[in-house]
C-alpha cells in the first residue's frame, strides 16, 4: 500500500545549521489545507510517497521515501539571484548560490534565501 506523506521546513534553531524538517504521515494533497496545518514558523512544504506493508509478526515495514515534489514555499518572494544580492546583505549565501548554478532565489518568511529549483513553487496564500 502507497502512503503520502509531508515534509514541513522550518528555520533552524542556530545560524549555520541545516533547516529542521518535521514529516507527518498525509491523506490531501491539497496546498491550502498543508498550509493550515503546518507547524509554526514553517515556510514551506514537499510531498513523498513510502510502500508500506504489514509483516507476518504484525510490524509496518516502510520503503525508502520517493516521488518527492518540489518544495512550495509560502509566505516569501522569488526573485533573482542578482537581485538578491542587490538587495540583501547575504554575500556568503548568494556566492555559494552562484558556485552552485543557482539563477533564482526565495527569501522566506523567516528572512533566509533559499534556491529555487524548477519543480518548486511560490504559495500566494
Amino acid at each position: 500500500m502507497t502512503k503520502q506523506y509531508v515534509e514541513y521546513f522550518l528555520p533552524p534553531v542556530e545560524l549555520g545549521q541545516e533547516d529542521r524538517r518535521v514529516v507527518i504521515k498525509t491523506t490531501t494533497r491539497d496546498p491550502r489545507t498543508l498550509v493550515e496545518q503546518a507547524p509554526e514558523g514553517c515556510f514551506g512544504f514537499r510531498l513523498f510517497e513510502r510502500q508500506s506493508m504489514i509483516a507476518q509478526d504484525g510490524e509496518e515495514l516502510l520503503g525508502e521515501p520517493r516521488n518527492h515534489t518540489g518544495i512550495q514555499y509560502f509566505g516569501g518572494v522569488l526573485m533573482s539571484l542578482k537581485e538578491a544580492s542587490r538587495r540583501f546583505l547575504v554575500g556568503s549565501a548568494v556566492n555559494n548560490f552562484r558556485r552552485e548554478g543557482v539563477k533564482k532565489v526565495v527569501f522566506t518568511g523567516d528572512r533566509s534565501l533559499k534556491p529555487f529549483r524548477l519543480e518548486d513553487v511560490v504559495l500566494q496564500v
